[in-house]
């Protein structure tokens, strides 16, 4: 790896219907920054918002703030697209727009990196206290999980481009994300699969975290299971069969089934997957309901979508 006399970072965020997150998220940012910073911009690119989202943005109005607009929505994939088409700066940030950088030398860790000349690193997602105490408490078990996964290598399960940095240069001879991902999900796992499948080992920096802010509900986590499962995982499945295979997804996916277990299971997984987020719903934030229990109904329930929105594919 040879490593860069001179570099520079674009952070890149992608948004949709944002207005209520993405002001505290640009403010953080210009925060760390600092008014004399000259090596690092902000892209923003604005998913076809039909929220204040543009006029948010706008009434920051800070030159290091760029803006790319896309006239419809197009999907986290393209919006990040058309944001690092429009960057020059030797790294490009990903950073969502629900997450905000935790540590005050946030920058520092990713310039020492970018000066090391790395090709692709990324930090903890780790839980804001802004969420519900069930989400913050749920999340933070997410966050645990990836970080055993990536101390471990295993970065297909624990890399996520809501915090991670790559050059530039590499994420343009990969092709950027696939833009064929339109709905939630797998978009991230195609591209960090490319990257693992060319060579490319990500560096895991634990002090380069941020929080994120899901403003969660089961309903919402659940249905973007469904939406996963029956849009984004079949074209995951088709360019990367045996990564898919490896996931835990694939426990929770009609068609990794045989055919008489198929049968069965397409008729009844909308059903019993409805059933388990009323009752999920029901038990979250409730003080007298267990924290375990809790978070076995809501994992339930959330795989049960994932099932049930499998069992939605045309049938092969």
């Amino acid at each position: 790896m040879k490593a860069q006399a001179t570099f520079s970072i674009d952070v890149i965020v992608p948004v949709f219907n944002g207005a209520e997150i993405i002001v505290e998220t640009l403010e953080r940012l210009l925060a760390l920054l600092g008014p004399a910073s000259t090596d690092v911009g902000v892209i923003v690119c604005n998913d076809g918002s039909e929220d204040d989202t543009t006029a948010r943005i706008a009434h920051i109005g800070d030159r290091r703030i760029r803006c790319v607009d896309l006239a419809q929505n197009r999907g986290r994939a393209s919006a990040c697209n058309a944001a690092a088409a429009a960057s020059r700066a030797s790294y490009l940030l990903l950073i969502d727009a629900d997450c905000r950088p935790q540590a005050d030398n946030y920058f520092d860790v990713w310039r020492e990196q970018a000066r090391h000349g790395i090709d692709v690193a990324y930090g903890p997602i780790l839980a804001d206290t802004q969420n519900s105490p069930f989400w913050c408490r749920y999340l933070e078990h997410v966050s645990t999980r990836r970080d055993v996964a990536a101390r471990a290598g295993r970065h297909l399960s624990a890399m996520t481009t809501g915090n991670a940095l790559i050059r530039r240069e590499v994420f343009a001879r990969l092709g950027g994300f696939d833009e064929q991902y339109r709905r939630y999900g797998f978009e991230d796992r195609d591209l960090i699969a490319r990257l693992l499948e060319q060579g490319l080992s990500p560096v895991y920096d634990v002090r380069a975290s941020v929080l994120h802010s899901a403003g969660n509900t089961v309903a919402g986590y659940c249905r973007k299971m469904l939406e996963a499962a029956r849009d984004s995982a079949p074209l995951f499945f088709a360019r990367h069969p045996q990564a898919y295979r490896e996931m835990s997804y694939a426990r929770v996916d009609v068609d990794q089934y045989p055919a008489f277990v198929r049968a069965v299971l397409r008729p009844l997984a909308g059903v019993v997957a409805a059933a388990t987020r009323r009752l999920a719903a029901l038990l979250v934030d409730r003080r007298w309901v267990p924290w375990p229990v809790q978070a076995n109904v809501v994992r339930s329930a959330a795989a049960l979508s994932y099932l049930a929105g499998s069992a939605e594919r045309p049938r092969r």
